[in-house]
């Protein structure tokens, strides 16, 4: 544990830091891993947290100096768990999402901070219960596509003239209730790692 934080102060010393100017764009291929915070309200189960993942790609355009429109394009897998409390079972609702987040970033030396909104549109989601190890699927879920706000916080580091580095957490919340029989809203909390390309 030693050596990697060592490595990541190393990093952070060692890199100059990037001075972003107005005209400046940045692709860069990006992946994330979290959880989601389901809401407590779901009949007589308690919830649960479980692990989300993204993929995809995202895209910077600095319209003025420090400041940029960001946007991505992402694969989103953001199941809810419930555990139900009567007996020893779990009601597991698969969420799956392209998603494409647009907004605006702050960026001040290492740091950057953002917000901005998201629309995810559904793909083939489906519900099933897990009882005593075995997952068996109930059925596709009837869901709607999901609106909401997202806000960022993280560091970014410049690895190279071209290249650089972002590592940052993302907090997602949903305005909309997916499914019409259970108020379950988007609430999840990832950490992204993106590698830009300066173009």
């Amino acid at each position: 544990m030693k050596k990697y934080l060592l490595t990541l102060i190393f990093l952070l010393i060692s890199s100059a830091i990037f001075a972003n100017e107005k005209g400046d764009m940045f692709l860069a291929p990006k992946a994330g891993i979290g959880f989601s915070i389901p809401p407590e309200i779901y009949l007589n189960a308690n919830s649960d947290w479980a692990t989300v993942l993204n993929i995809g790609i995202a895209f910077d355009y600095f319209f003025i100096d420090k400041f940029a429109f960001t946007t991505e394009l992402l694969y989103e897998y953001q199941p809810m768990h419930y555990n139900y409390t009567f007996f020893n079972a779990t009601h597991i609702f698969n969420f799956n999402y392209i998603t494409i987040p647009m907004g605006v970033r702050y960026y001040w030396k290492y740091v950057l901070a953002g917000t901005g909104l998201y629309y995810g549109i559904k793909l083939k989601n489906k519900e099933a219960l897990r009882e005593e190890g075995t997952t068996n699927t109930i059925g596709s879920l009837d869901d709607k596509n999901d609106i909401g706000i997202f806000f960022d916080f993280g560091l970014n580091l410049k690895l190279f003239e071209t290249n650089n580095l972002s590592i940052y957490a993302r907090y997602k919340y949903g305005f909309l209730e997916l499914i019409e029989e259970y108020p379950l809203r988007t609430n999840t909390l990832t950490f992204n790692i993106a590698y830009g390309f300066k173009f």
